[in-house]
């Protein structure tokens, strides 16, 4: 049985990398609006936590917005290896993933997504991230909550036909909505 590498990274404002559609990558000497740093760093950086890791199969949490974008990234010549992606939409720091196709690990296509907002096989998920009210804090107040990130679902499918599913979660994304919750921050 081959052996697979797998690695879950919040990557940390992926996404101002990028701009324009069909995207392509900022300025190398731009500066990130959130980071501060400079957008060729940010890149060479990525990179090589990539390369140096060298997983087969990556999770990116705080990923870039749109697949094109993730793609791009992973087609750059510095990056190792061949790849395809995927991004769950759901705007800002999205979550991402990415399986590297050289190795002979992976059947063709390497994975099935299911896109929360309408794969059949995501309706369950899709239901479980849908705003939700709890009294978090014991204080007999329903606070309201919701994953401003919805989960990436996806099949792995490997060269021996067999599978196993993945779910990609930022965990800190339900996010605070009310002035209530800011006052106790």
């Amino acid at each position: 049985m081959a052996e697979i590498k797998f690695a879950l990274w919040n990557a940390e404002w992926f996404n101002e990398l990028f701009t324009g559609n069909p995207p392509e990558f900022k300025s190398y000497y731009e500066k990130g609006y959130m980071t501060k740093e400079i957008i060729g760093h940010r890149i060479r950086d990525l990179t090589g936590v990539i390369n140096d890791i060298d997983s087969d199969i990556w999770i990116l949490v705080e990923g870039p917005n749109q697949s094109t974008e993730l793609q791009l990234f992973f087609d750059q010549a510095d990056i190792n290896g061949n790849w395809q992606c995927v991004v769950q939409p759901t705007g800002a720091q999205s979550v991402g993933l990415a399986v590297r196709t050289d190795k002979g690990l992976f059947a063709d296509p390497p994975f099935d997504w299911f896109d929360i907002a309408s794969a059949v096989e995501a309706e369950t998920l899709k239901k479980a991230t849908n705003e939700f009210t709890m009294d978090t804090d014991g204080d007999g107040i329903e606070e309201v909550h919701k994953f401003e990130r919805k989960p990436l679902y996806a099949s792995i499918n490997l060269f021996d036909g067999k599978k196993f599913r993945i779910i990609g979660l930022h965990l800190k994304s339900k996010g605070i909505f009310d002035a209530l919750e800011w006052s106790k921050w």
